[in-house]
């Protein structure tokens, strides 16, 4: 049953006004109360120290004192199961949890109803394959895959509210059924792991179903849209989030590079100092008739 309100404002005008609040709350949103896990085999690179001096924050670029290498953060969502309402990790074996302070011990088997987020660290190994990552990540939201495939889910949700918008039979509705499936599969939401994309999915199955009673009903079909419509809004808002977050890594790596540029040719500097006498300390050894022992 739609709200009289609503049908009222119009389904459509009222989803871009709970659209817009939500990019203001995600973009002013608090601090994540996700549950957060890693694999036992991960504990170790905690012990090395960061890449910037100063630097005390927990999950940050790190590297190997033995080996040089460049060890980069990146979080995932392991994959979750629900059975009779219980949710628990599908491959809890060898995860341990990242408590914070005063946070309780989960079981991994009988999850509470929270994000969970996996810390995986990149190893990398020089500090141009972790720039060249970093980018990577950013220009995959910005114009990559993940961008064209939430720009073609905007499409496509712009497609359904116009084929919406006048009568609807359950002729039509079927076949916008049988369209939504072969979009869900091309777009790769169909197998999706994300619990975002996993409900637009959901929602977009539904929406070109009947109502409860079984009748062809526009208004449920369009309320259901403008729930995936607002799921959308949130991956939308990705490249923001995703910039936020591998920004400051990326120039943390970038300073680092120039420092170490600039050790190398400091270096550089002294060692031709040495050889041609750019300050005359050697210098002799390649003045005119002159003869120099070397011992």
């Amino acid at each position: 049953m739609v709200p009289r309100a609503e049908r009222e404002v119009g389904i459509i005008p009222q989803g871009e006004k709970w659209a817009q609040v939500r990019r203001e709350k995600i973009l002013s949103r608090p601090p994540s109360k996700a549950i957060r896990v890693t694999s036992k085999e991960t504990l170790p690179v905690f012990s090395f120290p960061p890449l910037a001096k100063g630097d005390e924050r927990k999950y940050t670029v790190r590297f190997s004192p033995f080996t040089g290498e460049i060890y980069v953060p990146i979080w995932h969502h392991p994959l979750v199961v629900e059975d009779g309402g219980k949710r628990s990790l599908e491959n809890p074996s060898g995860l341990v949890q990242l408590r914070r302070p005063k946070e309780h011990q989960v079981d991994f088997g009988d999850l509470p109803p929270r994000e969970v987020v996996q810390l995986y660290y990149l190893c990398l190994p020089s500090i141009e394959a972790a720039i060249r990552q970093q980018v990577h990540i950013m220009d995959n939201y910005r114009i990559g895959k993940e961008a064209q495939q939430i720009e073609g889910l905007m499409n496509w949700l712009d497609f359904q509210f116009q084929a919406t918008s006048g009568q609807i039979t359950r002729q039509s509705l079927a076949a916008l059924a049988e369209q939504t499936a072969t979009f869900l599969v091309n777009s790769g939401f169909l197998t999706a792991v994300d619990p975002t994309k996993k409900r637009i999915a959901e929602l977009l199955a539904k929406a070109n179903q009947p109502d409860r009673l079984g009748r062809v009903n526009p208004l449920v079909v369009r309320v259901r849209l403008r729930a995936a419509f607002l799921d959308a809004v949130r991956r939308e808002m990705m490249p923001v989030l995703v910039s936020e977050k591998f920004s400051p890594f990326l120039g943390i790596l970038l300073m680092e590079r120039e420092i170490t540029r600039g050790i190398i040719i400091e270096e550089a500097v002294a060692t031709l100092d040495t050889m041609v006498g750019i300050t005359k300390r050697g210098a002799v050894a390649f003045e005119k008739n002159k003869t120099v022992l070397f011992w």
